[in-house]
This record gives C-alpha cells, sequence and structure tokens, in this order.
C-alpha cells in the first residue's frame, strides 16, 4: 500500500527537505552550527506558504528586569472581533530562532483564527542561560496585561472602564469609555453593552468581581490582580513576580526623567503621616502613585 502526504504538508515539507538535503548533524555542544543549519531550514518552512495579506504586524518593547529592551511583534487581523490574545515564543530550543523566522507561520495562524498574538524575542543560551529566556517571557506577558487597553481598542474593542468622578477624563484618554462604579454598575454597563461582555479584567481589587460574574454569567474569561478573593469566587488571579528589580526600577525611573513614562502622583506624605497615606490608599479614589517621603 502506497502512502502520499497531505498537498499542503508536502508543500511545506518539500521546502524542508531542499533545505536539509545533505545536512550533516552537527557536534554536541556547536551551538553556531547547530543555528547554521537550522535557521535555513525553519525559514524555508515559513517562506514556503504566502502570508496573509489581512494581517498587520506592529513593533513593541519591554523593558526585562536587568533593563534589557525586548522585541516584541504584534500581529493582528483586518477586522477580526475582539477577544483574547496569545503570546507566541518561537522554537529552537532556548539556542536558535528568531521572531522573523517565524513571521510566516504566525501570521497564518491569526489570519486562520482571528485571535492577535504576541511574538516574543526572547533571548537565547547559551549567551543567556536560564532563567533568562524564561524571565523574558514573563516580561512580555506583563506588558501584555498593562497594555490590555490600548491593544484592545488599537484592535477595535470596546473597553469600559470604571472610575471615581475625579478619573473619568483620564480613563476616556486612554481610548475607553468611562464609568462611575457603585451603585447600579451592572445596569449602566448593560446599557451600554446590550450584547454582553466577552471579557473583564480587574485591577482595583474593590468588590468588583460579584458584578464582573454577574455580567459575564458566570466565572470564565475574568481576570483580577488586586482581589485576593479570586480563588474563593473561582475567578483568575494573576499575581506579578516573586521578586523585585533595581535594574527594572532605575530604568523607569530614567524613562520618568526624560519624559518617556508619564508617573501620575496622586498625593505626597510625609513618613510621620504613614497612617494618613495607608487610609488614603485603602479608600481607593485615588489616581497615581501615594509617595511616602524621608526626612
Amino acid at each position: 500500500m502506497s502512502l502520499s502526504f497531505d498537498p499542503e504538508f508536502a508543500q511545506v515539507f518539500a521546502a524542508m527537505a531542499e533545505a536539509m538535503a545533505g545536512a550533516t548533524p552537527p557536534p554536541v555542544g556547536d551551538v553556531a552550527a547547530r543555528r547554521a543549519m537550522w535557521e535555513p531550514i525553519i525559514g524555508a518552512a515559513s517562506a514556503a506558504q504566502p502570508v496573509p495579506a489581512d494581517v498587520t504586524t506592529t513593533e513593541y518593547y519591554a523593558t526585562a528586569d536587568d533593563g534589557t529592551k525586548i522585541t516584541m511583534r504584534w500581529y493582528a487581523k483586518t477586522d477580526a472581533p475582539t477577544g483574547p490574545a496569545a503570546l507566541f515564543f518561537h522554537g529552537g530550543g532556548y539556542i536558535f530562532g528568531h521572531i522573523d523566522l517565524f513571521d510566516g507561520p504566525v501570521a497564518r495562524y491569526v489570519s486562520a483564527s482571528g485571535v492577535p498574538m504576541l511574538s516574543v524575542e526572547y533571548r537565547r543560551a547559551p549567551e543567556h542561560s536560564l532563567p533568562t529566556p524564561v524571565e523574558d517571557a514573563y516580561t512580555a506577558l506583563r506588558w501584555l496585561h498593562e497594555h490590555a487597553v490600548q491593544l484592545a481598542v488599537a484592535r477595535g474593542a470596546r473597553v469600559i472602564g470604571t472610575a471615581g468622578p475625579a478619573n473619568q477624563e483620564y480613563v476616556t484618554s486612554l481610548g475607553a469609555t468611562a464609568l462611575v462604579y457603585g451603585e447600579g454598575l451592572v445596569e449602566r454597563v448593560r446599557a451600554l453593552a446590550p450584547n454582553g461582555v466577552d471579557a473583564v479584567l480587574d485591577a482595583a481589587g474593590k468588590g468588583a468581581l460579584e458584578d464582573s460574574i454577574t455580567l459575564r454569567g458566570g466565572t470564565d474569561r475574568i481576570v483580577t490582580t488586586a482581589d485576593f478573593r479570586a480563588r474563593e469566587l473561582g475567578v483568575v488571579f494573576a499575581e506579578g513576580p516573586a521578586r523585585r528589580s533595581a535594574a527594572r526600577l532605575a530604568e523607569l525611573a530614567r524613562q520618568a526623567a526624560d519624559g518617556t513614562l508619564a508617573i501620575t502622583v496622586g498625593a505626597t506624605y510625609p513618613l510621620t503621616d504613614a497612617a494618613k497615606a495607608q487610609q488614603a490608599s485603602d479608600a481607593g479614589h485615588s489616581r497615581g502613585k501615594l509617595v511616602r517621603t524621608v526626612g
């Protein structure tokens, strides 16, 4: 009995087979030789099919904990319905490959599924040993979370953001539709989104999860970064890193100093007024950071 490949697979495999013809496996530990052998093969497979015309790409950069800038490429299908996004980390055993080699496959995934993807140029071994590649991946995940509103709006999603009366203009400046939180929130959100709410991100931790569950009709596609009751309610709680980075803090301070990063200070308190600062934080009505000064 004769067997044959699926025509689409055969088209891709033929390009790989041609690139692999006569290739000799490099010695164990010879990373440069493995890159020289495998990257052209991956590139041939990537280019074997056309890149969809209905997918756009945008370059972004995130700062890793050691201050290194990580390149990321955002892929989005034109006129696709809004929904979740995916992070893409290319293959290569942490030693070879880069995002340009996977341009074709990622664009085809996005075109076929409608799901946007963020491809990450993580640093590779042996120049950067573990856990650096994994930490770069986490940096990208953190960046995607922090920029959720802007990316969603850029895709054409309607984002409804809740805040106090003093912060309505700020929420609007991000591209979201601003609502004052409080009594009647569920009804007011439903008036703005009569066809339902697709997903909820809670960054306030002020008792919004019950309303979120009501709006979603369940606990799926709800994430909180601030409400510690999440697990008892069956909602996903997204935690930050276990350790803080002095290098990342220094980079953020530099960006704030040169105006690249805008940081809003809600109020400043001397150390003797630490209790008042805590009370203001617990109240949750201040936009921006609460700063305590020493000396």
